[in-house]
């Protein structure tokens, strides 16, 4: 790199929502990249709405990879004036255009969430791309378009899991979107780190076998994803699944454990950095 260059900023689907989350945006537009015929997609909304909840949008996030997100924030005016809804535009190449003029400091916040989000770069990878981790190798026989719906579908049985401990009514899409990825890294966190014993952490109950492995109708379920995940790319061939689930429902269930200022009912979700922070000193994570 020469001396004179300028760092490249890449930000992931999970980096993208937990930026909107970190500024307290309304989510308004999306925009999502592909890897078949169609190559991209852009979805509009205004900025009380989730953009998220409509079916072409869900069949884009099923499909593609977050590209951009656009957002508005209140921002301050002077002391006369009030605040007003100004949109942020923030690519993947960490591109932020904004739609109003706004003061230096607004951008200057931004670039500190920035650099604070790529802090927690290890538990940020989305589904996707875990998924794809092990996706070839796995499955190396069958058609890439098999492939693909074979990853629609455990990304389906991780909205399931969500869906079941999280309160439909009280989140958005991009809410939800971004604690199924937080979760899943969780998740192999604790795998490579070693699966500890249900009874060796403190809080951690034992829950029905059935738990993690009957979302799915067919055999692509979140038990199946971390076994072949920890198989493929941890080279671990063997995980205590019941152990496993006991912690996973932990995580997903964890209500008084951390301060937030939001009244929900998985209160210490609402701040996700706190939470990986939270789990990664209980459990001893890297």
């Amino acid at each position: 790199m020469n001396s004179g260059s300028i760092p490249r900023i890449e930000l992931n689907g999970t980096e993208l929502l937990l930026l909107a989350l970190e500024r307290d945006g309304k989510v308004s537009d999306m925009g999502y990249k592909f890897y078949s015929d169609l190559r991209r997609a852009n979805y509009s909304g205004d900025p009380s709405g989730d953009t998220m909840g409509h079916q072409l949008v869900e069949d884009s996030h099923d499909r593609g990879d977050l590209r951009k997100i656009w957002f508005y924030v209140s921002y301050p005016e002077d002391p006369f004036e009030g605040e007003r809804n100004v949109q942020l535009r923030v690519y993947e190449d960490g591109h932020i255009p904004s739609t109003q003029p706004v003061e230096p400091n607004l951008f200057d916040e931004i670039v500190d969430d920035i650099d604070k989000i790529k802090r927690y770069r290890d538990y940020l990878s989305t589904i996707d791309e875990l998924i794809d981790l092990f996706l070839e190798d796995e499955y190396r026989t069958t058609s890439r378009s098999r492939r693909r719906r074979i990853a629609s579908k455990f990304k389906q049985s991780f909205e399931d899991s969500i869906n079941e401990y999280f309160d439909y009514n009280n989140y958005s899409e991009t809410e939800l979107e971004l604690y199924m990825n937080i979760f899943a890294n969780l998740g192999v966190g604790i795998i490579d780190s070693g699966v500890p014993d249900t009874d060796d952490i403190d809080g951690v109950h034992e829950i029905k076998r059935t738990e993690f492995d009957n979302y799915s109708e067919d055999k692509y379920t979140v038990d199946r994803f971390f076994e072949l995940y920890a198989d493929h790319v941890l080279d671990i061939q063997t995980i205590n699944q019941g152990d496993l689930a006991n912690h996973l429902n932990y995580i997903l269930s964890i209500r008084k454990d951390l301060p937030s200022n939001r009244s929900s009912d998985v209160e210490s979700w609402a701040k996700p950095l706190s939470l990986i922070d939270h789990i990664r000193e209980k459990y001893e994570l890297a």
